[in-house]
Order: structure tokens, then sequence, then C-alpha cells
């Protein structure tokens, strides 16, 4: 019998977030050569698109934050793509994320987002 990968599951990360999907933004993620499963940390860029969250950065004067949380798969694309994230007021399984590190809960954590 062959093996059979599970992708990540819409929401799957998801304990608990504020009623009437009050967690949630709808957003612009930018053009990716990969498909971002659900639970990628993603960061906020200066245009107003996410992108991949890969950690804080090497200038501590102006580090990068993770802002939000992707809510389903999105598959690679070379256009930007309409999204949904957690963005506020979550509490979310750590070990379903992905990306996720000290400094990004500390950041998550700013935005009322909890990971356990």
């Amino acid at each position: 019998m062959p093996f059979i990968h599970q992708q990540a599951r819409t929401a799957d990360f998801i304990l608990s977030e504020a009623n009437g999907q009050r967690s949630r933004e709808n957003a612009l993620l930018a053009a990716t050569l990969v498909t971002l499963a659900a639970g990628q940390l993603l960061t906020l860029g200066g245009d107003g698109k996410y992108v991949v969250y890969s950690g804080p950065g090497a200038d501590p004067d102006a580090p990068i934050t993770a802002d939000a949380v992707l809510y389903s798969n999105v598959p690679a694309s070379d256009a930007d793509q309409q999204i949904v994230v957690i963005a506020r007021d979550a509490e979310l399984a750590g070990e379903l994320l992905v990306g996720v590190d000290a400094p990004a809960r500390v950041a998550l954590g700013a935005a009322g987002i909890i990971v356990r």
C-alpha cells in the first residue's frame, strides 16, 4: 500500500478565534514560486502585499516581523493572489505553523495571536 501525504488543511492550526470571523482579513499575497501551506507565517511588505516570513532579518534596527498567518493552502503563481489571513485575536497550535520562531511568537502576540 503506497504512503499518502496529506497537505495542511484549511484553518487546521486554529484552536480558537474571535467571534464573527473578527480574527480574519482579506489580503493580497505577492507572487510566489512555491505552494504555501495553511499556517504559513507572513510578513506585510511596504507595498501592502504579504510575503513569506523568513525570520527577523540581520538588521536589529529594522527587524522583519511576522504579521499574519495564512488561512488556507495557496498554489504557486506568478501573479498576486487574494488570500485570507489570521491577523488578530486568535489562539493557534504552534506545531502546525510554518516558519514560527521566538521573534515571530512575540510579534504575533502583539496582535493578540497566541501561539500555544
